[in-house]
């Protein structure tokens, strides 16, 4: 069995308009002070709660790596792997269009299907698997491919649902994260919640 800490980075510094309006964004935008300070509060809590992390693998998109060194630091690891497996879906035509329209699904151009976003994220668990089978690692990515590689995991030749109806379930907000425990034929025996400690919970937060 192998211990894999899925981790969705920190809350990030939105793009705008001369409008205030938040824009979809692309690969290299940074964590804001908010998400700083909230993945530090995750270590804190996997420090706390959870058995040592030996090793970060990480998306390469800006918010993702500066999620994992943040992590790697506190937790006094080496530094992270960069994993284009475990990047976000690729936005396509969609960058700098205004993110609420993605958000309420009136804007749907990606560059790649969330099917293909599951087959590259269980290509990615392999490798992490393989690699590290029986230690104690840690992911870093991205909202919707978090939800699918938990989808595929459990429904391995199922078809995937329409992500809206995925956001329904093992959603996680930015800064929180999942412990899975992972047998070698990759599938999910165990899953519990670890995100921010419980003095930080505010309303609409998930509690279990």
């Amino acid at each position: 069995m192998t211990t894999v800490y899925l981790i969705r980075h920190g809350e990030l510094e939105y793009p705008r308009n001369n409008r205030g309006q938040r824009l979809l964004y692309g690969p290299d935008v940074p964590l804001s002070d908010k998400g700083r300070r909230q993945i530090q509060e995750l270590s804190q809590r996997i420090v706390r709660e959870a058995s040592k992390l030996e090793k970060i693998y990480t998306s390469p998109f800006s918010r993702a790596v500066e999620t994992a060194e943040i992590l790697t630091s506190r937790l006094q690891l080496s530094q992270p792997v960069r994993m284009p497996e475990f990047q976000d879906i690729n936005p396509g035509s969609m960058v700098g269009k205004l993110l609420d329209d993605v958000i309420q699904g009136r804007l749907q151009e990606y560059g790649e299907t969330h099917e293909e976003v599951s087959e590259r994220m269980m290509r990615g668990l392999k490798r992490v698997l393989y690699q590290d089978t029986g230690r104690s690692v840690g992911i870093v990515s991205h909202g919707d491919s978090i939800r699918v590689l938990l989808f595929r995991l459990v429904h391995q030749t199922e078809t995937l649902p329409p992500i809206d109806e995925l956001i329904k379930t093992d959603y996680l907000d930015k800064g929180e994260a999942w412990r899975l425990l992972v047998d070698d034929q990759m599938h999910l025996v165990e899953k519990i919640y670890l995100g921010r400690p419980p003095e930080l919970w505010g309303k609409g937060e998930r509690k279990s």
